[in-house]
């Protein structure tokens, strides 16, 4: 009898074990399909997450844009200032640069002079009549 009831005792653990992975079996199942459910509502949200994110990058992309954009205009500024400044010096300095060509004109005039005068000289038609014939009719 004491055996008998030592193998339903056996017997009743083996069941327990069985019902137990059983459980545990379907407890897991549970915890896969509660992930895949939770998976597929965040699923969305990250999509969102990331759309946004992208948004991000590219307003901030645009925004870098921007800023180049900007520092190019304040250069273009700069150098119109520049430009601006060396026209008001040479409007100053047009008054001084006019006396120095007044005082310097005739040393300009007779350098054309001397360049016109040895252009002439040295032509082809002043050699022409004045050698060439001169020589000519004095020999023959």
């Amino acid at each position: 009898m004491a055996i008998l009831l030592q193998l339903l005792l056996l017997l009743q653990l083996q069941q327990q074990q069985q019902l137990l992975l059983l459980l545990l079996i379907l407890l897991l199942s549970l915890l896969l399909q509660l992930l895949l459910l939770l998976l597929l509502l965040l699923l969305p949200l990250l999509l969102l997450l990331l759309l946004l994110l992208l948004l991000l990058l590219l307003l901030l992309l645009l925004l870098l844009l921007l800023l180049l954009l900007l520092l190019l205009l304040l250069l273009l500024l700069l150098l119109l200032l520049l430009l601006l400044l060396l026209l008001l010096l040479l409007l100053l300095l047009l008054p001084l640069l006019l006396l120095l060509l007044l005082h310097l004109l005739p040393l300009l005039l007779l350098l054309l002079l001397l360049l016109l005068y040895y252009y002439y000289y040295y032509s082809y038609n002043y050699y022409y009549y004045y050698h060439y014939h001169y020589y000519y009719f004095y020999y023959y």
